[in-house]
């Protein structure tokens, strides 16, 4: 009779690495291919469904992405690293960047140009590239390509300059000086048109030889330079009844109404307005009377972003009915690359209207927020014009707007390098190396430039890879250590109103090895994918009751070493795995729902159980009278030392469910047994373990806080 009997009430609260005499009872040393439900406790997790066989590649750094547009469009995107080459100019053909719907079926891809492919060349897909989705396109981004400006540059104009007669003088001479020599006197008269056709009279004489000369109206006469080259304009004036224009004015006031057409000038401003510059443009096409001045850029710039270094996007090209020639050609059965045309600096200079800080940097993360499109680059988070999700300058030298690009640094005293930014309660969380930021606003009135905020939140370690998730109202981020795998749990604490983010991996610091590179989520459940021992699938699990957490529960699905998981999605309580086995790459399911029935085929003749088998598929067998034997067929090879178990489906009355006995595997796609079984559909897969090791046994000393083991049994 045992000396002491304790009653463990589950097992539900997963593997610990603790020692045992600090362990919950109701923990464990290993938890494999279990699944841990509130109602159910610890049971046996759902088998793996055969979907399809992808394709032939076996790279197991493939970087994959699902759309989830609606339950009619759902795809995977697959983006191996091997296949790009610099000498590779032809369009997609659809083994490079692959898409499939989640039935299988591929999805081809055109229109990619030799720029985009370039684009996305890198030797490690899974880490480098980034793909988002918004509505119906998919943006993909390359962190590896540094953003660079068009050398391509403005219109320029020839020095040009203007004497312009503000106002007749009766009283006062005007001298003109052209390089310095008085080229023209304008003597005094009541009447400006005579004064400005004197003064274009004279300056025709003297420097017409070299110089184009053009009157406009009674105000102002236009000069340039036959040779193009520059030169100086001076008006001596005791009254400012006359000015030389010539570069720069201080006030838009002092401008003609009419004048030469493009002629283009600086305002300058009075320094004690604090105005910034801004560069005006005369418009005269129509030779009117009066033309008009409108805000233009300076002279000579590089305006434009190079769009060969910044992401590109592609569509379903169903999604655009408005282009008959698209349609015809792709049927609304394929994708398509589409050019993003992003919007040049169309005012100001390098000072009014700077470059945004992502040119010359590397874009870590894309994201949309609140009606602008965000890139994070360097430290910065930079974000569109409001509603003008291409334009990242600003639309005027003259003011700032609300609805201008926001250009924001991060506030820290370190060197913060931003990655990935994640919507969260209305705003926007972002994630450096070593610290977690929040994007706000100051005051009521939307995301404004002036209004906009970063503020230091947390400061913990961060990778830089794995992005990180919202499940309810938290976040979830992964860090690494001594080749271990951390994952924190970022929230707000009620009581304080502060934000922490907490180990959820502290009892089990060894239990993930390697780098984190994907963390799902379903319901109270995250699904992290590691980049060791990709056969192993991490599953936390997790329970709050009134914002306090009752579950923390680790454990792990383990399959054949053969079997290597790359990408992983829940959709609708489906698990949806991206597996490379030794001949290609598979799409197999899994589904989380508690319904215990099998519904491979969707029909309504299904068994009363679930048959725990991966692979699992439903196949009709052919019998061979002459020999007694019938053959099922599976539609993918597996001869790495799996055993496969066949059972009768649900229309063989009085077996169904039943195992079929005297199974033999006769090749790595086929199986045999005795007898006529091939009168109706069976499921066969293969056998998995589950697996559950109990924490040692010990006793609790009450008065000393420890445990001890005298001897005890399961």
């Amino acid at each position: 009779m045992p000396l002491i009997t304790e009653q463990i009430s589950n097992l539900i609260n997963g593997v610990s690495q603790q020692p045992p005499s600090l362990r919950l009872a109701s923990q464990c040393e290993t938890q494999e291919n279990g699944l841990v439900t509130i109602a159910e406790g610890i049971k046996k997790r759902p088998p793996l469904e055969f979907v399809a066989k992808l394709s032939n590649k076996t790279d197991t750094d493939a970087h994959i992405h699902f759309i989830n547009r609606d339950e009619d469009e759902r795809y995977i995107v697959s983006i191996t690293s091997d296949q790009f080459s610099t000498d590779f100019s032809s369009d997609f053909t659809g083994s490079e960047l692959e898409i499939w719907d989640l039935d299988g079926t591929s999805k081809s891809i055109s229109g990619a140009t030799g720029d985009a492919l370039t684009y996305f060349t890198t030797a490690d897909a899974r880490d480098k590239l980034k793909l988002f989705t918004v509505a119906d396109y998919t943006f993909l981004l390359n962190k590896n390509k540094t953003v660079a400006k068009a050398t391509t540059t403005g219109d320029t104009r020839d020095p040009e300059g203007i004497v312009f007669l503000k106002q007749a003088s009766n009283a006062t001479d005007f001298l003109v000086y052209v390089d310095c020599s008085l080229r023209s006197t304008i003597n005094a008269s009541a009447d400006a048109a005579t004064q400005i056709t004197d003064c274009f009279d004279e300056l025709t004489t003297n420097i017409g030889a070299t110089f184009d000369i053009t009157k406009f109206g009674s105000s102002n006469v236009h000069l340039t330079k036959k040779d193009g080259s520059d030169f100086t304009l001076h008006v001596e004036a005791p009254e400012v009844n006359c000015i030389a224009i010539k570069d720069s004015v201080v006030d838009f006031t002092d401008l003609p109404s009419r004048t030469k057409d493009g002629f283009t000038i600086k305002i300058t401003g009075d320094p004690s307005s604090g105005t910034d510059d801004y560069w005006i443009q005369h418009n005269n096409q129509a030779d009117e009377d009066a033309g008009e001045w409108v805000e233009t850029l300076a002279p000579g710039l590089e305006n434009s972003l190079d769009s060969t270094t910044m992401p590109v996007q592609f569509a379903k090209s169903s999604e655009y009915p408005w282009d008959d020639a698209f349609a015809a050609d792709f049927g609304g059965t394929t994708f398509s690359f589409l050019p993003i045309t992003w919007t040049s600096r169309a005012v100001g200079d390098e000072n009014t209207a700077p470059d945004p800080s992502f040119v010359s940097e590397k874009l870590k993360d894309m994201f949309f927020h609140k009606n602008r499109l965000g890139f994070l680059a360097g430290e910065n988070i930079i974000l569109s014009e409001l509603g003008g999700f291409y334009n990242f300058y600003n639309t005027t030298a003259t003011d700032l707007l609300d609805t201008d690009m926001i250009d924001l640094a991060s506030p820290s005293n370190q060197v913060s390098l931003l990655n990935h930014a994640v919507p969260f309660n209305e705003e926007l969380y972002l994630f450096s190396d070593f610290a977690q930021f929040k994007l706000s606003q100051f005051a009521a009135g939307g995301l404004t430039p002036t209004n906009a905020k970063l503020s230091l939140m947390t400061e913990y370690e961060n990778d830089k890879v794995v992005k990180p998730v919202l499940n309810g109202r938290k976040i979830y981020f992964a860090d690494n250590a001594d080749g271990f795998s951390i994952v924190r749990e970022f929230g707000i604490i009620e009581d304080l109103q502060e934000e922490t983010a907490e180990n959820i991996t502290s009892h089990v610091p060894s239990y993930i090895k390697g780098r984190l590179f994907e963390i799902n989520t379903h319901h109270d459940t995250l699904i992290a994918l590691s980049d060791e021992n990709l056969n192993e699938v991490f599953v936390y699990k997790m329970l709050f009751e009134r914002g306090v957490k009752k579950l923390s529960s680790w454990s792990k699905w383990k399959f054949k070493s053969e079997e290597k998981v790359v990408g992983l999605k829940v959709i609708e309580n489906i698990a949806y795995f991206i597996i490379v086995r030794p001949d290609g790459t598979y799409l197999d399911k899994m589904r989380l729902q508690d319904a215990k029935l099998v519904n491979l085929t969707e029909s309504s003749t299904q068994l009363s159980f679930k048959p725990h088998l991966d692979r699992l598929t439903e196949v009709t067998g052919s019998y061979s009278s002459g020999a007694d034997l019938t053959t099922w067929t599976i539609p993918y090879p597996d001869d790495f030392g799996s055993t496969f178990r066949v059972i009768f489906g649900p229309a063989f009355e009085g077996k169904e469910g039943d195992l079929v006995q005297g199974l033999s595997q006769t090749s790595p796609t086929t199986f045999t047994a005795t007898g006529d079984h091939s009168a109706n559909s069976c499921f066969i897969g293969k056998e998995y373990q589950f697996l559950y090791e109990f924490t040692e046994p010990t006793i609790k000393n009450e008065v000393a806080g420890r445990l001890s083991s005298l001897s005890g049994g399961v």
